[in-house]
């Protein structure tokens, strides 16, 4: 059996076409697929993560869901979930594979194993011996779907990632394995929370927390991963990919880049599909994060990807009861805000949480906001969240510097 087709049927309850099609519909990006160079996807079951994923893919795709043909490369940086051989703990491992197609549950998908020659020789980087570890690991596998259909003309290059102080000794060789036609995918699940799991928070506390180490990283440089070892050594976060994104952060290819949240959930909370109460609140979760990089000399200072849209929309639920509390009559609203919008920003960043966008140009950030606020208490006719998604597409097409 390939060390990529040994998960159970139960791994693959959804179709990754059906989730392609839900999540362009439901966390459409505005960035054009020819700019992202990176995504993070998750790699729980796909009746779980698998919507927050393909939010991820399909951002590379076409409106049409075409599979992307300029992508020649894909280089998946895995979660090494359990490593039972102390001494290799701390490297980076490439599977065992002599042929170039492998079997993946779904058909085949090919290799790059013409890589392999280059990597060996960092002797930080080594083979998994008869797949000793790459046979228990579902982090790259589950993947295997989406990038068979996605990218049909690309070849794998699947490393498992150990956990080191610095990577500074493989970026270079792993840096060499980047092309104009490769895109890079990090596979991680956030925060375990409660239940089975040894770290314990409070459900209200989650999406903060996951904030917080997600915007260590969203826009990395040379100091990045180093702030991440020193997260990681002060709360011992139970988020499965810290070391992928470790790395990631220390190669100089991601210091070019911007990185924009796509999707965000819990196992036992979606802002979209079901605004549900949670009672307990120390009820056990498992916290799923999709990014898409794309260069930074691309400007979305006012413009918002379907999932910051929905984050707008709930701050702005909230700022009206507070407007409300206060007595403030309907037809003062927009002038209450304007007084006191530098407040209201404030208050939408901290609802908000992700830095997934840019608010330092404040005018046009308060501006679309303002709009927002007047659709909600029916100053103005309203504007579909579909309509203002395809005007932010369209502008975001002819933004540059």
């Amino acid at each position: 059996m390939s060390i990529f087709s040994k998960l159970n049927d139960s791994w693959y309850k959804k179709s990754y076409l059906h989730l392609l099609s839900e999540a362009k519909d439901t966390y459409a990006s505005n960035i054009l697929p020819r700019f992202i160079k990176a995504i993070v996807v998750p790699h729980a079951a796909l009746s779980y993560s698998g919507l927050c994923a393909a939010s991820s893919y399909a951002s590379t795709l076409d409106n049409d869901l075409n599979p992307n043909r300029n992508i020649k490369r894909v280089i998946i940086l895995g979660t090494w979930h359990n490593c039972t051989i102390p001494e290799v703990c701390n490297k980076l491992i490439i599977p065992d594979i002599s042929e170039s197609s492998v079997k993946i549950h779904n058909g085949n998908i090919n290799i790059d194993i013409d890589t392999y020659t280059n990597l060996l020789k960092n002797t930080n980087i080594i083979i998994d011996n008869d797949n000793t570890h790459f046979s228990k690991e579902h982090s790259i596998e589950i993947q295997m779907q989406f990038i068979q259909y996605c990218y049909p003309l690309s070849k794998v290059v699947p490393i498992l990632v150990g956990k080191r102080d610095s990577y500074d000794d493989v970026v270079e060789t792993i840096s060499n394995l980047d092309n104009e036609n490769t895109l890079w995918i990090m596979s991680g699940d956030f925060y375990h929370i409660n239940g089975r799991f040894n770290f314990k928070m409070k459900n209200n506390e989650v999406k903060k927390n996951n904030a917080n180490a997600v915007n260590l990283f969203l826009e990395p440089n040379v100091n990045t991963s180093k702030k991440m070892l020193t997260y990681y050594n002060n709360y011992y976060p139970t988020i499965c990919g810290w070391n992928v994104f470790r790395l990631w952060s220390e190669l100089p290819i991601s210091h070019q880049l911007h990185g924009n949240i796509n999707c965000y959930y819990t196992s036992i909370y979606n802002e979209i599909n079901y605004p549900r109460v949670i009672t307990d609140e120390y009820e056990s979760s498992v916290s799923y994060i999709s990014i898409i990089y794309y260069p930074k000399i691309i400007k979305l200072q006012n413009l918002f990807t379907n999932y910051d849209l929905l984050n707008i929309d709930i701050a702005i639920n909230e700022l009206i009861n507070e407007i409300q509390k206060n007595n403030i009559p309907e037809n003062q609203v927009i002038d209450y805000y304007e007084h006191n919008s530098p407040k209201f920003i404030n208050f939408f960043m901290k609802k908000i949480l992700f830095k997934s966008f840019n608010f330092s140009s404040y005018k046009n950030n308060n501006l679309l906001i303002e709009q927002k606020l007047k659709e909600k208490i029916g100053v103005q006719p309203v504007i579909s969240k579909t309509l203002l998604s395809l005007i932010a597409f369209g502008i975001g097409t002819f933004i540059f510097i």
